[in-house]
């Protein structure tokens, strides 16, 4: 596969994710691996899940948030070896509140394993670092 058609394919993958994460889906657990391995780091304190059990209530708890939260990613590096690839985004959370929205300066790394020709993340690890 292609570069360039790999990081298509991660964009759109990433996409979805932040559509899901913008709708407050609780559908958004099946875009990890059902693996007690699968983690999730965030970028706040006690963002910390192992499993898609402990994932799904971490979801619960950040959708409790009066925001709306979604990514906009200005650079997306990807590779792969087989069926696992590894990504780089750095972009903006968007935090869509009742009365204003923010932008903040956020990176995501993760590992994605192709589990019947979709990707799944087995390792997700958001970031905002610091500016300035």
């Amino acid at each position: 596969m292609a570069e360039t058609t790999l990081t298509a394919e991660i964009a759109a993958f990433l996409d979805r994710l932040s559509a899901l994460m913008q709708a407050r889906d609780p559908l958004i657990v099946e875009q990890f691996t059902d693996d007690d391995a699968t983690m999730l780091v965030g970028s706040e304190p006690g963002e910390i899940a192992r499993g898609r059990t402990a994932i799904a209530a971490l979801f619960v708890a950040i959708f409790a948030s009066p925001n709306a939260i979604h990514w906009e990613w200005d650079i997306i590096e990807a590779a792969r070896q087989g069926d696992i690839a590894w990504f780089f985004a750095e972009g903006s959370a968007v935090l869509v509140g009742p009365e204003e929205t923010t932008w903040r300066a956020y990176r995501l790394s993760g590992v994605l394993v192709r589990n019947d020709g979709d990707w799944r993340l087995a390792q997700f690890h958001g970031s905002e670092p610091m500016i300035g």
